[in-house]
């Protein structure tokens, strides 16, 4: 069945709401207390979504506010970038959901995005006291005023091929995971294993399936969250903050990720006529950097072969050239 309510805006309702009348006849009293037994879901990877090539901002707002209506689970707030401009914060339950997300928006609505990492929600205690929720790198608050930063925790059970044990707990390990316990199954062995969330909305789903050759199936369970040394990890080019790139990485890892992001970004950035550096950036401290070379016409292009002293002379002119022009 269905209720005609003359509601105007449809993020007034959720899925799970309990409806009733406003006044018991019988008894003349309000009976406003909603029904036990439903908790909304809360959503635990979190993502910027700007709107990519032929797509404008309204009409994803638009294309979201409908997905609403069949996946109660999603969550949206607008967000701005300098950037890539106006977008929407995501909430999803996990890395699937936000991949069907994704595809559902390109085929029911024909819309083009541009993602940024996931992220999860921290929680930070500030030395006045005050506890926030800290979904976006960008509202990161200074490190001086941070007392405690805690970040979610999950129960991760692991069931894979006895002979893949080794590899899978190397792979834990590295992704910050406390062991907890081992059984067999025949010849399946169960890990259980402490993780961060952060490393399971990071490619950590990936990296048991290729140690285990694809056999291993992972399931998790979230649990309380424990205290971390974070840090806010910047990326700037030519100087600037890009603000979409920014990622909250712990600190131990933070050069390792840093210098991983300037290789790959050096790589994607067209040249331009001048030399672009780029760098990694914790607070005032430069973790890595990496250089663009300016774009350089090639006067060595029209030559077919011949000795290596005809392209010495012409690159040797252009040095000259180059030279000259900087003295004017």
């Amino acid at each position: 069945g269905y209720i005609a309510t003359g509601l105007k805006d449809i993020r007034m309702v959720h899925v799970g709401d309990t409806i009733t009348l406003a006044t018991n006849h019988e008894r003349r009293t309000m009976n406003n207390s909603p029904l036990p037994g439903y908790r909304r879901s809360t959503p635990m990877v979190f993502a910027n979504v700007f709107p990519g090539e032929n797509t404008t901002y309204h009409k994803l707002l638009d294309a979201v506010e409908k997905l609403h209506l069949s996946d109660a689970s999603l969550t949206s707030s607008p967000v701005h970038s300098s950037v890539l401009g106006s977008g929407l914060q995501m909430g999803f339950l996990g890395l699937f959901h936000m991949a069907i997300t994704k595809e559902r928006l390109d085929r029911e609505y024909a819309i083009t995005t541009t993602i940024t990492t996931p992220t999860v929600a921290y929680t930070v205690r500030r030395s006045s006291g005050e506890t926030t929720i800290v979904k976006n790198p960008n509202d990161f608050p200074d490190p001086n005023h941070i007392e405690e930063i805690l970040e979610p925790m999950c129960i991760t059970t692991i069931i894979t091929p006895s002979n893949a044990i080794g590899s899978m707990m190397k792979v834990l390990e590295i992704r910050r995971g406390q062991y907890q316990n081992t059984s067999y199954l025949g010849s399946r062995a169960k890990l259980s294993y402490l993780v961060p969330l952060a490393e399971l909305v990071s490619g950590l789903f990936d990296e048991i399936k290729s140690a285990s050759h694809g056999f291993a199936s992972l399931d998790y369970e979230l649990t309380d969250p424990k205290p971390v040394d974070a840090v806010k990890l910047e990326l700037l080019v030519h100087h600037d903050p890009i603000e979409p790139l920014s990622r909250i990485v712990v600190r131990d890892q933070a050069v390792d990720i840093g210098r991983a992001m300037v290789e790959k970004f050096k790589d994607l950035l067209p040249a331009q006529q001048f030399a672009v550096p780029i760098q990694a950036v914790v607070g005032g401290t430069i973790l890595a950097r990496e250089t663009k070379p300016a774009f350089r016409k090639d006067v060595t292009s029209k030559l077919y072969g011949g000795d290596q002293t005809r392209k010495d002379k012409l690159l040797k002119k252009q040095k000259k050239g180059l030279a000259d022009f900087i003295k004017l």
